[in-house]
């Protein structure tokens, strides 16, 4: 499984958890945190670059995302977090 570290995080791709993109975990304690982004389903930019094929770039669809998961995209280090964070910016 390829691992992948930004910011401080470890992430691997793809995740154990059903059509899942991603797990997260702490580097420093190497426990599970969130996992996150639907491998059916495209984004605007995977700053990761596993699924990076699945960019759309699309202005319009990330405005849709960001409207949609309002609420939960501000919650720290949860999966929405991680989302908005990694595969809609």
């Amino acid at each position: 499984m390829p691992t992948y570290y930004k910011d401080g995080y470890k992430f691997v791709a793809p995740s154990n958890v059903m059509h899942k993109k991603y797990d997260v975990y702490d580097v420093k304690t190497d426990k599970k945190i969130a996992s996150f982004g639907d491998r059916r389903y495209n984004h605007f930019h995977d700053s990761i670059g596993y699924y990076s094929h699945l960019d759309t770039n699309n202005i319009a669809r990330r405005k849709l995302y960001k409207m949609r998961h309002e609420k939960d995209r501000h919650v720290y280090q949860s999966a929405g977090w991680y989302a908005d964070r990694f595969l809609w910016t």
